[in-house]
């Protein structure tokens, strides 16, 4: 009787430790997935502050950034300028700075990353202007943008938040609505190399609203530091139902709200993944803080995901995948 009490001890401890073990190897898996976000063909990334594109999935570490302008991304550029499909010259994306003293932006230049002159441009959620640049420098023509502006408006970026970066070719700006009119957000409209902007245009205290002039296009990467993706319409929808590690739509999200989702956030939350880190611990809804991650990882978040996936953001569940 004693040898079989101990079998049976035995076998369960090693069913405990084979489970451990999957749980392990799973959360470890949904901690190293991070996004390289490409503007989908035919899913243009919008201009103004109601129409921006969130990368997804939600409250990941976001590294870059990918698109076009001036062309449908699912088309050749050759064939598209022999037809001048001109589709749209600016995009705009939807992003959290987690960490305002890490944020770089950085637009990175080649043929096959970034083949014209482009310019970047941050704008608070409302589209309120805040940076931009032109040039880095003298011997370059890729933008980039810290918290820090280097003019006389000697303007600092502080508070982690969810923000709008903005992509244009050199000679597109853009321009604030204010009293009936369109004016600039920067001055001077062309920035010289080297000058990171803070908002001194006449239109420093107004929203974006329209953007002017003929831009360069073509195709951009994006290269991030310090920022994340956002909440985006669905928060809670973070992986593809039925999909396991290995599986291509693995930690992809697939537009439902299932049992999969809080499975996947709960084992990245346990693993202490940045994925799990969604809202300030201490807030309430109303808070400014409340959406934005506060580089912990606590009960707070675990709940509040919670709150997210009971919301849902489908009537039905999908399918499970093969």
């Amino acid at each position: 009787m004693l040898m079989h009490a101990q079998n049976r001890h035995l076998r369960a401890r090693r069913k405990r430790a084979t489970a451990l073990a999957g749980l392990t190897a799973l959360a470890a898996v949904a901690a190293a997935v991070a996004t390289d976000w490409e503007e989908p063909p035919g899913d243009d990334a919008g201009s103004l502050p109601l129409a921006p594109q969130s990368p997804r999935p939600p409250y990941d570490d976001l590294f870059s950034t990918k698109g076009s302008l001036g062309f449908d991304a699912s088309a050749r550029p050759a064939a598209a300028e022999r037809l001048q499909v001109q589709v749209d010259t600016e995009d705009l994306y939807e992003i959290i700075i987690v960490d305002p003293r890490e944020f770089i932006a950085q637009v990175i230049e080649g043929p096959s990353e970034t083949d014209f002159d482009a310019q970047l441009f941050l704008f608070d959620r409302d589209g309120f202007p805040l940076l931009a640049n032109n040039d880095a420098g003298t011997f370059t023509t890729a933008a980039r943008l810290t918290a820090q502006a280097n003019d006389q408006t000697e303007f600092r970026l502080t508070q982690p938040g969810i923000y709008l970066i903005g992509i244009s070719g050199a000679g597109n700006i853009p321009l604030a609505t204010a009293t009936g009119s369109f004016i600039p957000m920067f001055s001077p409209a062309v920035l010289p190399p080297g000058e990171v902007s803070g908002p001194d245009g006449p239109g420093a205290n107004f929203p974006l609203g329209a953007w002017s002039g003929d831009g360069e296009v073509g195709r951009y990467l994006i290269a991030f530091e310090g920022v994340r993706t956002p909440p985006g319409p669905c928060p809670a929808d973070v992986t593809t139902n039925g999909a396991n590690p290995g599986h291509p739509a693995f930690g992809q999200p697939d537009g439902l709200v299932t049992t999969t989702d809080l499975t996947f956030f709960i084992e990245a939350w346990i693993n202490g993944a940045a994925r799990a880190d969604i809202t300030t611990d201490g807030t309430v809804p109303g808070d400014a803080r409340y959406e934005i991650p506060d580089l912990n990882i606590t009960v707070a978040d675990l709940s509040r995901f919670v709150e997210l996936w009971l919301a849902g953001c489908t009537p039905e569940s999908a399918p499970a995948l093969d």
